[in-house]
């Protein structure tokens, strides 16, 4: 029997929850018994949205791997949203010669990457 305590606090609410959250973690138990875990981690990457963001990320750890060490030296990418690039360049000479050199390396960069996710670098 139920205290009035109880009915007040929502004591039947709280056992929905713990009921739901064991039908999910079971869920979760048996999925990882069932699926390699590169499977089960690009589920959640496809179920929250975040596969494009991710990938946009990628270009910023995969920046010195394109560029060079010299050019990585002299560089450093700060950030990308909706595919441009904001890179900080150590001086004016720098940010001029890659301005020049600017549209071979978001073909390298996308070619790396496996798609068109820079579509503009800007250089700072």
């Amino acid at each position: 029997m139920k205290s009035k305590y109880m009915e007040a606090k929502g004591g039947d609410s709280r056992k929905r929850r713990l009921s739901t959250w064991r039908r999910w973690e079971e869920g979760i138990l048996r999925s990882n018994t069932e699926n390699p875990l590169g499977a089960v981690i690009k589920g959640l990457i496809v179920e929250m949205g975040i596969g494009a963001r991710i990938n946009e990320q990628s270009a910023i750890t995969k920046w010195e791997l394109v560029v060079g060490e010299l050019i990585a030296r002299e560089t450093q990418p700060r950030s990308i949203k909706k595919g441009i690039l904001k890179v900080k360049v150590s001086d004016a000479a720098w940010r001029q010669e890659l301005s020049f050199m600017k549209e071979d390396i978001i073909k390298k960069l996308n070619h790396e990457l496996g798609g068109e996710i820079v579509s503009d670098i800007l250089f700072s």
